[in-house]
């Protein structure tokens, strides 16, 4: 099986900017984490392309300003 390096990307939606950290791996899912110094990152199955990645944290949108709002007021 092909390793992967993560990947650093940069998305933008509906004014609301940031840059993400997007690994590949063996898994079934899309798991999206929020880190305590409100960096975003994000893995997916090796098969996923950056567009489907970019969907989901379009979709996910509400969640990401939420919790980064969280870690922002913590610090």
């Amino acid at each position: 099986m092909p390793k992967y390096l993560p990947v650093r990307a940069e998305f933008s939606a509906q004014g609301y900017t940031f840059s993400y950290e997007w690994s590949r791996k063996a898994v079934k899912n899309f798991n999206l984490r929020v880190r305590p110094d409100g960096s975003v990152a994000v893995s997916s199955p090796t098969r996923v392309t950056q567009a489907q990645i970019e969907a989901f944290l379009l979709s996910h949108l509400d969640f990401l300003q939420t919790a980064r709002a969280k870690m922002a007021a913590h610090h």
